[in-house]
């Protein structure tokens, strides 16, 4: 992970995520994980193990974002999501950019 302060402006760049399986991918979901001390955490993530191609299991009373892509991808895998997020706290202003690679 790479983070960067500049002028107030905080960017997280990430390293790419692999596809576990060949199909479609038409947007991403997004959550939170709080870590308030070394040994205490809290997540609205996933309640249970994520099985890919399975039906992830939610915790329904947290909040979960989800970015849907304008184009639906054919993905193998050997494609990579690669990610950024900017926050901007002077006036709360997030930005995530997504970006798949088909290495076909």
């Amino acid at each position: 992970m790479y983070n960067r302060i500049y002028n107030n402006l905080i960017t997280v760049i990430n390293p790419c995520f692999l596809f576990y399986s060949n199909g479609f991918c038409n947007g991403i979901a997004i959550w939170v994980d709080w870590q308030l001390d070394s040994d205490l955490s809290v997540s609205c993530g996933p309640i249970e193990e994520i099985v890919p191609s399975k039906r992830i299991s939610w915790d329904p009373y947290t909040r979960q974002g989800v970015h849907l892509f304008r184009t639906v991808s054919n993905v193998t895998k050997k494609s990579t999501l690669s990610w950024s997020f900017t926050f901007l706290p002077q006036n709360g202003e997030v930005e995530f950019k997504f970006n798949i690679v088909t290495n076909d």
